[in-house]
């Protein structure tokens, strides 16, 4: 998952990617979690309330 946020902050120009939470096939996950071919990735953005 790291590669793939450090790829999306290059390519993408998405800035701070250190405050999302990530999930891939609906499972939340850390850096360390393995990315395959076909897999859902969701980046899921920080919220407040109240």
């Amino acid at each position: 998952m790291k590669e793939l946020k450090e790829y999306l902050q290059i390519n993408h120009s998405l800035n701070n990617l250190d405050s999302i939470m990530t999930a891939v096939n609906e499972e939340f996950c850390h850096d360390e979690t393995m990315v395959d071919e076909g897999d859902i990735i969701a980046l899921i953005p920080p919220v407040s309330g109240g």
